[in-house]
């Protein structure tokens, strides 16, 4: 989870600045280039962006991170990812994807999972067993594309047994 949360952090970093135009379309609920949630009841919000990232021949990954920043001096904050992992040519679309223990990319299923944890923290949290559902509303998928949707429901685990519970969630970012 401390090599996921680093990996989002830098990705974040790298393309927060392009992520932040301005957004043509006024009557966004979520402005475009951010994630919102509600974690544990108290409201994360973020600027974010997505990325497309080959894993392995055939596999790839659509990462949508965003990092509140909750110290400027120490640069810690707190990191919130979606990530839908898909076989090649079976790209997310506007649909709905439901996490599962099970779920298997390469027999052309969509696999949500979803992470969330502080940067000072290299133990994160992590959807597991318990199924959460994303829903794509709208997607250009491509480099320069955008992504609009929402997930909730998911109950996130630490290594102890720790649990956060996310709700209303709601992405908007642009695809880099």
């Amino acid at each position: 989870m401390k090599n996921l949360i680093l990996f989002t952090v830098i990705v974040l970093l790298s393309t927060l600045n392009s992520a932040c135009r301005k957004d043509d379309d006024g009557d966004q609920e979520v402005k475009r280039g951010t994630i919102t949630a509600k974690i544990d009841g108290e409201t994360f919000e973020a600027a974010a962006s997505g990325s497309i990232v080959t894993l392995i021949q055939q596999l790839e990954r659509f990462t949508i991170a965003g990092v509140k920043i909750t110290n400027l001096s120490s640069s810690s904050g707190q990191v919130l990812t979606l990530v839908l992992d898909y076989q090649i040519g079976n790209e997310p679309s506007t649909d709905s994807y439901t996490s599962s223990s099970d779920c298997d990319v390469f027999s052309n299923e969509v696999c949500p999972a979803l992470g969330y944890g502080d940067t000072a923290d290299p133990n994160g949290y992590g959807s597991q067993a318990i199924p959460f559902t994303v829903t794509i509303d709208e997607i250009d998928y491509r480099l320069g594309g955008f992504a609009k949707g929402s997930f909730s429901d998911a109950i996130l685990f630490d290594v102890d047994g720790n649990s956060v519970t996310v709700t209303d969630g709601q992405i908007n970012v642009s695809i880099q």
